[in-house]
């Protein structure tokens, strides 16, 4: 009998010399959440619990302590309905055991793993955080059927006891949450790859030349992009359903990653997008052109009947020139369009250059030849002027 006492003794020793103390502070929004039990785990066994006091704090006994990364959970009966939550990946202590779990940061993680199935507030209440109190009033009616109390609260009480409150209902769970998110990225990369084939066929084919196979081409430069910013997504995805929970550096990486390739198809749209208006200039310019051979055409069946052309003078009117002392009363808006007119003018003198050189005599031809100089010569003004205007409002 004392042997078996003794025995005893030396193994709730040995028990007491192993136990360590948790100590953990958990808050929201800063402000401690109170009357939660929670459970403190390694891996999925339980290992200790308690409940947080007024301030969020709680102090739990643990037989033994093999990591200091911790998974907890929590409990608590909130107006009526059993309200809980599990955090995992989020909490490792320090040398003193102690650690501060702010919890919204797991809810944001939870949230966006929801791909917006499930709002911060819906977290918050399914959680317990924030609550009014715990419906635990135990009126009950004397024998006789009569309330104990009197009064609106009494009834208000007394139906609480007769009429119970439901649980609340269940929200998503993580696993659901990350599974539509999972089904949404692989859909939208379906999708994406199903643009490209169409876009790539129609260009292999012939179906789109000129600015069409342009704008299809940068089209599917972008969808590249948007495709990897979807993979990258999915990626996240696929580790959060494996591992149950990301750590901070795992969520940075994913977050970084997206960062560089959002910033990466911005830039690539701005380039398109400039090489959209340099396109449109360059048609509005090409337009410009057709319309001055179409009349230069007409001037010359005006020729051979011995008609004059109305138009001729307006056409071979003074050439738009600029220096650079005419940039002091220029602002950007009139430089562009002061370059846009110039490469329209240039590009019906070339016109003309180009179709009429054997009808023009040699002294039209070098009046010809000096008035493209000059646009050229303006234009390169311009160009440095808008690229040196540029610099200067970067710096």
């Amino acid at each position: 009998m004392k042997s078996t006492i003794l025995f005893l003794s030396l193994l709730l020793s040995s028990i007491t010399l192993f136990a360590e103390s948790v100590k953990l502070k958990i808050t929201y929004n800063g402000n401690g959440i109170s009357g939660h039990d929670v459970t403190v785990m390694i891996g999925d066994a339980a290992i200790g619990s308690g409940t947080t006091d007024s301030d969020g704090n709680v102090t739990i006994s643990v037989s033994s302590l093999p990591s200091k990364s911790i998974n907890l959970k929590g409990q608590k009966t909130c107006e009526g309905a059993k309200k809980s939550w599990e955090v995992k990946g989020f909490v490792t202590l320090d040398g003193s055991n102690y650690a501060h779990l702010k919890m919204e940061e797991p809810i944001a993680e939870m949230v966006e793993a929801s791909g917006g199935f499930m709002s911060e507030k819906m977290m918050v209440a399914s959680y317990g955080l924030v609550c009014a109190g715990s419906s635990s009033s135990s009126s009950s009616k004397s024998n006789d059927g009569g309330s104990s109390d009197s009064g609106s609260s009494s009834s208000s009480s007394e139906s609480s006891s007769i009429l119970p409150k439901a649980e609340a209902p269940a929200l998503m769970t993580k696993e659901e949450a990350l599974a539509n998110q999972k089904m949404s990225f692989e859909n939208k990369i379906a999708s994406l790859d199903n643009k490209m084939e169409k876009k790539q066929s129609k260009i292999s084919s012939g179906k789109y030349e000129g600015d069409k196979k342009i704008e299809a081409e940068q089209d599917i430069e972008e969808m590249k992009i948007e495709k990897m910013i979807a993979q990258n997504d999915l990626d996240r995805v696929n580790l959060s359903i494996s591992k149950g929970m990301l750590n901070k550096s795992e969520r940075n990486g994913f977050k970084d990653e997206e960062k560089r390739l959002k910033e990466e198809l911005k830039a690539l749209k701005s380039a398109h997008k400039s090489g959209s208006t340099v396109s449109k200039e360059v048609k509005e310019e090409k337009e410009s052109v057709e319309s001055t051979v179409k009349k230069n055409d007409n001037k010359d069946e005006a020729k051979k009947e011995g008609k004059e052309d109305e138009d001729d003078e307006e056409d071979e009117g003074p050439v738009l020139v600029v220096t650079e002392a005419d940039f002091a009363d220029m602002g950007n808006m009139d430089l562009k369009k002061k370059k846009i007119s110039l490469k329209s003018l240039l590009g019906k003198r070339k016109m003309k250059l180009k179709t009429r050189k054997n009808f023009l005599s040699p002294n039209e031809l070098a009046e010809l030849e000096a008035e493209i100089a000059q646009i050229e010569a303006s234009l390169e003004l311009i160009e440095a002027e808008i690229e040196k205007r540029g610099a200067e409002k970067e710096e």
